[in-house]
């Protein structure tokens, strides 16, 4: 498995600007080749983030995969807005939306509200709406 991530923060006035790069490659050879696979995948992150407690990030993958039997291409798209009410208390709110080709469409709206101390970590997470066509 090969994977590499880079990344370029921007700060301008009131906000920082990030970009995030990640590359990832993964093969298995099997000694009857039946189950040999390769995923090739990509994505780029933008994140902003501004002097009040609130922030958004876009992110856009691509995963591909071959196999003997089945090859698949899925694009990725997920949208969020984070927001710190208090020094313990994070939510975040978001759209992530998967297309693989000649398969399926996936939509999800999804909520995490994690509540973080010195002592104690809790996190919930929910997604509401999952439609595949």
């Amino acid at each position: 498995m090969l994977s590499a991530v880079t990344g370029y923060t921007l700060l301008i006035e009131e906000f920082n600007l990030s970009t995030i790069v990640t590359i990832t490659s993964d093969e298995t050879k099997t000694l009857s080749g039946l189950s040999d696979y390769r995923t090739n995948s990509i994505s780029i992150t933008e994140g902003v983030n501004f002097n009040n407690p609130i922030s958004f990030a876009v992110t856009w993958g691509l995963i591909k995969t071959a196999s003997p039997y089945f090859n698949s291409n899925i694009s990725n798209f997920d949208f969020s807005i984070n927001a710190a009410f208090t020094e313990f208390l994070f939510n975040t709110v978001g759209l992530n939306i998967a297309a693989e080709s000649r398969v399926n469409k996936k939509t999800g709206l999804y909520l995490n509200t994690t509540f973080s101390s010195r002592i104690l970590s809790l996190s919930y997470f929910r997604t509401f709406i999952k439609c595949c066509q």
